[in-house]
């Protein structure tokens, strides 16, 4: 390759990056607009509940209508950056139509990981600009990945360190000097919604205890912890596997999942499981004693619609869920509440997607620095939780062959 080639490649890289990062920061402000305004109408308006079986159907319709599988997911996407193959661009407005809409309806979803997803679709619409080079499309599903974390959650370095973690990298793909657009594109688009201030997780400035109080802590919490995030991802599987085997029909298993939701919530109140877990972070955090079971309950709601299919993500919830049940183990065990709460959301998060690093960094630019070793403690202690099984392993277990999303990432390193 000429001198001249080198810097035209560099540059064209480099050009690529921005416009990634530009766009995926738009994007990322965009759902982040619509999924507050969802969840804002929701609490105001809790009857939209009534819609919730209309938007399950029209979800499947829309993916049919984009030609899109339905079940295309995180582990789908991230095993398209794998393979090196493209991500369709259409994941991006059909995910900024449903998820909102699941929200409004008074469904338990994130929209952090679904972010992810339309970032590979972003990003991999970008690759011509590249000249389809080989390994392109690796780099840039996996940067676009990282930027809509980055940019949804306001984590810039630990939605970094999150996508590289779950995608599970061989050693020698490291050395590949296009993965510096990954870092661009996610400070880039972590600086435009920093900008907006769309949908920002108020921060929190957690009082640290006594230094043999909080090992103790740590230890327990990361325990507790790791043991909820191992069952969330069990019970999301779980359903996702009864759906495969006795549901088949997409928009039977949608009508008869969002009808269960309807019941969960009327039951157990619109305010204790709806919603994306950022007002059950910031509850959890507050220092206020909240009801011991409210974690259980959220858990319970989340996988159960993320389970029959509603579109969305696990990373808020689950962040969510973590918080919840390390308030509710402090109010029993005596733990400082707000230290505990984010110490649990760390872990379970940790165990949940077995992203010790990611978590613990998210943790520190949520909650503040000077929690860094705390963190750091609990998550490489939960992480070992996700050596069992864990989100991005693959989407459930499954009675034969029948879908791509079946694929197990792990595989890819061996």
């Amino acid at each position: 390759m000429s001198e001249g080639t080198a810097h035209w490649r560099v540059a064209r890289w480099a050009m690529v990056s921005i416009v990634l990062g530009v766009a995926c920061g738009l994007a990322a402000v965009a759902l982040g607009w619509l999924t507050v305004g969802a969840e804002v109408l929701h609490q105001q308006q809790p009857w939209t509940l009534v819609f919730l079986p209309f938007v399950a159907v029209f979800s499947v319709w829309l993916y049919r209508r984009f030609r899109i599988p339905f079940d295309t997911g995180a582990p789908a996407v991230i095993h398209a950056q794998r393979v090196d193959k493209p991500v369709t661009w259409k994941l991006f407005p059909a995910l900024l139509t449903c998820v909102p809409l699941a929200l409004i309806s008074g469904a338990s979803v994130g929209r952090d990981a679904a972010g992810m997803q339309a970032g590979g679709g972003i990003a991999s619409a970008l690759a011509p600009l590249v000249h389809k080079e080989a390994g392109a499309q690796r780099v840039l599903i996996l940067a676009g990945m990282a930027s809509m974390v980055s940019a949804l959650l306001f984590v810039p370095l630990g939605g970094i360190l999150f996508a590289f973690e779950i995608v599970r990298m061989k050693r020698s793909e490291y050395r590949d000097a296009r993965l510096l657009c990954v870092p661009i594109s996610a400070l880039i688009a972590s600086a435009i919604t920093n900008f907006f201030g769309a949908g920002r997780v108020a921060p929190v400035q957690l009082s640290l205890p006594a230094l043999s109080n909080a090992l103790v802590c740590c230890v327990a919490t990361a325990v507790v912890c790791a043991v909820v995030g191992f069952i969330f991802v069990t019970l999301l599987k779980g359903i996702g596997t009864v759906c495969d085997r006795f549901l088949s029909n997409t928009y039977v298993r949608m009508v008869v999942g969002s009808l269960g939701a309807c019941v969960f919530v009327l039951t157990c109140g619109t305010d204790a499981v709806s919603g994306s877990g950022l007002d059950g972070i910031a509850l959890a955090t507050s220092g206020e004693e909240i009801p011991l079971g409210l974690f259980m309950l959220k858990l319970v709601f989340t996988v159960w619609c993320l389970g029959v299919g509603f579109k969305g993500g696990a990373i808020t919830p689950l962040f969510c869920v973590g918080a919840l049940a390390g308030c509710s183990l402090a109010q029993v065990v005596g733990f400082p509440l707000s230290f505990t709460a984010a110490l649990g959301a760390v872990a379970a998060l940790a165990a949940g997607a077995r992203s010790p690093a990611g978590a613990a960094v998210m943790g520190m630019e949520l909650f503040g620095f000077a929690g860094a070793p705390y963190f750091l403690v609990v998550a490489l202690v939960a992480s070992c939780a996700g050596l069992l099984d864990n989100l991005y392993a693959k989407p459930y277990w499954h009675f034969g062959n029948r879908s791509v999303t079946h694929h197990r990432v792990d595989d890819d390193n061996k």
